[in-house]
């Protein structure tokens, strides 16, 4: 019964070494956030650091405040194109900085019912295409070599279609509610030999994974509370999580067959609540501010876990044991961030220039060091925007008029450096060794408005 233990043993570590290897290569991967929860949606939203809870205009609505789309009496639809630049450093291991561009796409528009209906119902969409499309279907896991950036790793390369319906109940009082769906395809198998006799065979074929994540928004003119309030608005959303997970077991064979399970979590995003609030002190300033709550304690494990079907509390072999133990979640805290934008209208300053010039920032606190996990860097950050949007045309257009508007916007996120201590079965050198993590990431992106 031992040699059997040992034989047993040696091959699950072999199997298992050889299935975290596959994963590493063919399996998608745990991305921490989509490209609008770090950047933002079109292209005012990015230039006031995402602070829109209660000031959401046009199809960027179905991210920032779905109730939004009730402004949408007139037709619209917007395309922006991002560059995204990143130089985010580990030390010991390299980083991410690969750039990449992104493509978005967005609509809304007033749903023509009649009777008490008429007016009432809008309806936004944003797709989010990655320009290079294997990076929509093959997404690497972080190896225990290599350090994870969370949640900016594999944010930009992944499609997120939003959409929502935006319902006006009366002049002050709008609701919305819409879906975000997270897009992946991964057709993908590999095979392999253990030893003289075992073979395994691991398939990856994941047809079109869809995540859907439910939001809601509220938004509500401050002027039906008073004349103290005139000028200002409030909203809130609120995000539901979604936390996708596989098992995939893959057969193999070392004499008689057997079943290894390879399982994870992937496609994690915090559940989410949002209060934002919008000043227009005078025709040509506009302050917007928000805060958001976000529930990173519920993160589980970006670690593969690897079990042999049929064979837990067999064999009591303390290497196999440690194999297959369970991988710990992080256990890290929630948090709260401040998001601020300020807008100042030059036209509507009597300056005369049909020019809207935008500024913002934003604060996202680390959820803490996560325990278990030494190359998992969370990495608090600063976000620094601008942002400029012209009105071809102004100021000769009236309201009703078709406009067309040329957005442009800059950002600039500084990651605090972060230190971890890697245990020598983690580290590539084969001892302890000390790391910092963190570094920059830059975006700039142009969109094209028309109304009509």
């Amino acid at each position: 019964m031992s040699d059997v233990r040992s034989v047993l043993a040696s091959t699950a570590r072999a199997v298992a070494s050889i299935a975290w290897g596959c994963v590493l290569a063919w399996l998608p991967g745990t991305a921490r956030a989509s490209v609008e929860d770090l950047y933002g949606a079109g292209g005012r939203g990015p230039a006031l650091a995402g602070a829109l809870t209660a000031d959401s205009r046009g199809p960027e609505s179905t991210f920032y405040n779905p109730a939004g789309l009730a402004h949408s009496d007139h037709f619209s639809l917007f395309a922006t194109v991002s560059l995204f630049t990143q130089d985010l450093d580990a030390g010991i291991a390299g980083g991410v900085s690969d750039p990449s561009v992104g493509v978005s796409l967005g609509l809304a528009a007033p749903i023509p019912f009649g009777g008490p209906l008429e007016d009432r119902l809008f309806f936004g969409a944003v797709v989010h295409l990655p320009t290079d499309g294997a990076r929509l279907i093959r997404i690497d896991l972080p190896g225990f070599e290599q350090p994870y950036f969370l949640p900016y790793q594999n944010a930009t390369e992944r499609a997120v279609i939003s959409a929502g319906l935006g319902v006006r109940l009366t002049d002050w009082l709008r609701l919305g509610a819409g879906m975000e769906i997270h897009l992946l395809d991964s057709p993908n198998s590999v095979a392999g030999g253990i030893g003289r006799t075992g073979t395994f065979e691991l398939s990856t074929d994941l047809a079109l994974l869809a995540d859907y994540v439910p939001r809601f928004g509220v938004e509500l003119d401050g002027a039906v509370l008073g004349e103290t309030f005139e000028g200002w608005a409030l909203g809130i959303t609120y995000r539901e999580r979604f936390d996708e997970d596989f098992a995939l077991p893959t057969q193999f064979d070392i004499g008689f067959p057997a079943t290894l399970l390879v399982s994870g979590s992937t496609f994690f995003v915090p559940r989410e609540l949002a209060a934002g609030v919008a000043w227009r002190p005078s025709p040509g300033w506009k302050f917007t501010g928000d805060v958001v709550w976000e529930r990173w304690s519920e993160l589980p494990s970006p670690r593969i876990r690897v079990g042999i079907v049929g064979l837990d509390g067999l064999l009591p072999d303390p290497d196999l044991a440690e194999i297959l133990a369970p991988v710990p979640d992080p256990r890290v805290s929630d948090t709260v961030a401040p998001r601020f934008g300020l807008e100042w209208d030059l036209l509507a300053s009597d300056v005369g220039a049909p020019l809207i010039l935008r500024g913002g920032y934003a604060y996202e606190p680390s959820p803490g060091e996560p325990a278990g996990d030494p190359l998992l860097f969370f990495g608090a950050r600063h976000v620094g925007t601008i942002g400029v949007d012209w009105v071809v045309g102004a100021p000769v257009l009236t309201p009703d008029e078709p406009r067309l508007e040329i957005e442009a916007y800059g950002q600039l996120h500084v990651v605090e450096s972060e230190r971890r201590t890697v245990p020598a079965s983690l580290s590539p050198t084969g001892a302890e060794v000390s790391v910092s993590g963190g570094g920059w990431v830059g975006v700039t992106g142009v969109a094209v408005r028309v109304t009509f």
